[in-house]
């Protein structure tokens, strides 16, 4: 493995059971790590072994394998597994770099053990370089949860101390930000005595600064409106969010966060809705004129979303309603453009998050394929969705979507967090690697570092071209992407 500081790294190891009586005995295997230690003797400690959960597809997705089967994804924290005869189990080892680590060449062994019994060694080399992940991503990212807390798959209830430690947690380590709704505006407004309204930002600032120290870069303007707020029977809800948009933007601006806030008010406009949409949001910007507009643009918006020009901030259009020419164009206004992926691409071959039965560079690819187009942030409408369906049952959590929606899975015993999936650590890489372009298109910029041919080389792996040869394509060769990974580490560390 091959890491930055800051920086995760994960690998599958695949064991197929060719021994008849062992696997029809159930024989239990271990897999236990020794020290993981560089020749200068500092160590790494953060390591993770899992073994992976496979899920079942009974409805093949359209762009995938078009196979009925179980598909390796879920990651379970626990190192002890089974093999039938002529099946295969497949263990997941990740490995994360504080950032304080000393750079080198670092060693261990994961010894698999068989019923107790020492059976053989698998050497890990990991070489950990000088450069460093920034703490706060280049990339933006908005990630909704919604059953991750739900009593139909818990037996005890997180706390808010839980869940700041989550929200560090995917941040920290798969470089998303899933705290966009978890700061308390509870007890910020409230009347004097003249019945004006007041604010009280002390609370709500110190989580605010809290999560930014952790890198977190994106957080809801909480006042949540339909689109009949204009209405007369509407005036007394409507004068009070007047008020608070007031309050809220003074604020921002005081505290130089209006890059920070954003009012997600409505999700994919359909064409009949755009003139009121237009009307809501211009409403908003008299209270509000520092406070950045954002709107996801789907199938339902087709052709008339180009009316939203001067009334959106930050358009989010389904990455495969992204186009070439207009949103560069709206870029060039100022605007910001991200993406975000759904069960729209089901039967595309655009890189997404969601799809369990298809490549892993589908979802590592799609941090390449927003560097490529100038995508500023990516928005996902749920992490740990598991209404539909049971993952563990049926892949399908949305309809026509194997994993849409579920990067997550409900612990096993009810206890405890939710278990992550191959998924989500392979759009970590793929975030990551975005950060990684970032940071060589900077330094490429640097005089006197780079040779001539190492210039045309960086150009070449900034165009990205091997990565995502069309809009709608990706390539299916893992080995170059890891490959690219580890060149673009190795010419970072020259221009330290």
């Amino acid at each position: 493995l091959d890491c930055a500081k800051g920086e995760s790294e994960s690998c599958q190891i695949i064991f197929l059971q060719l021994d008849k009586i062992a696997g029809k005995t159930g024989k239990e295997y271990k897999i236990v790590q020794t020290p993981l230690v560089s020749e200068s003797g500092n160590e790494l400690t953060e390591t993770e072994i899992g073994i992976v959960g496979y899920i079942p597809v009974k409805s093949p997705s359209i762009a995938g394998f078009n196979e009925i089967n179980n598909y390796p994804d879920a990651v379970i924290p626990k190192n002890t597994f089974s093999i039938e005869y002529k099946k295969s189990q497949s263990v997941f080892y990740t490995v994360y770099v504080p950032r304080d680590t000393v750079e080198g060449r670092y060693t261990c062994t994961l010894d698999l053990y068989e019923n107790d019994v020492f059976a053989y060694s698998i050497p890990v080399n990991v070489n950990v370089y000088k450069t460093t992940l920034p703490v706060t991503p280049f990339l933006i990212t908005r990630f909704n949860e919604h059953d991750r807390y739900d009593s139909d798959f818990y037996d005890e209830q997180l706390t808010k101390e839980d869940i700041l430690e989550q929200d560090i947690y995917y941040m920290e380590r798969f470089r998303i930000n899933t705290a966009c709704e978890q700061v308390s505006w509870e007890n910020v407004f409230y009347r004097d005595e003249n019945g004006v309204l007041q604010a009280n930002w002390e609370i709500l600032d110190s989580q605010i600064e809290e999560r930014m120290a952790y890198g977190i870069n994106f957080f809801d303007v909480p006042l949540d409106v339909n689109y009949d707020i204009l209405e007369p029977e509407n005036e007394v809800l409507r004068k009070e969010c007047e008020e608070q948009l007031v309050l809220i933007n003074q604020h921002l601006v005081e505290k130089d966060w209006t890059d920070l806030f954003y009012w997600y008010n409505f999700d994919e406009p359909t064409n009949k809705k755009i003139p009121k949409f237009i009307e809501i949001t211009e409403w908003g910007k008299k209270y509000a004129p520092d406070i950045k507009s954002l709107t996801t643009l789907g199938w339902a918006t087709p052709g008339k979303f180009r009316k939203l020009a001067g009334i959106v901030d930050v358009w989010v259009p389904h990455i495969d309603q992204y186009e070439t020419k207009f949103f560069p164009s709206r870029q060039a206004q100022g605007d910001r453009i991200w993406i975000y992926t759904c069960m729209q691409t089901f039967y595309t071959h655009y890189p997404d998050s969601w799809k369990i039965d298809t490549y892993g560079t589908c979802h590592r690819s799609l941090g390449w394929w927003m560097y490529k187009y100038n995508i500023e942030g990516y928005l996902y409408w749920a992490i740990s969705c598991w209404w539909h369906s049971n993952p563990w049952e049926d892949a399908e959590t949305f309809e026509l979507a194997n994993g849409d929606g579920s990067l997550l899975y409900p612990p096993l015993d009810g206890k405890g967090w939710p278990y992550n999936s191959m998924r989500l650590h392979t759009q970590r890489d793929g975030f990551e690697d975005y950060d990684f372009l970032k940071m060589l298109e900077i330094a490429s910029k640097y005089e006197g570092v780079y040779t001539a041919e190492e210039l045309e080389e960086i150009e070449k792996i900034l165009s990205v071209e091997e990565v995502i040869p069309r809009k709608g394509a990706y390539t299916k060769d893992d080995s170059l992407i890891v490959n690219l990974h580890k060149r673009i580490l190795e010419l970072l560390d020259k221009s330290l």
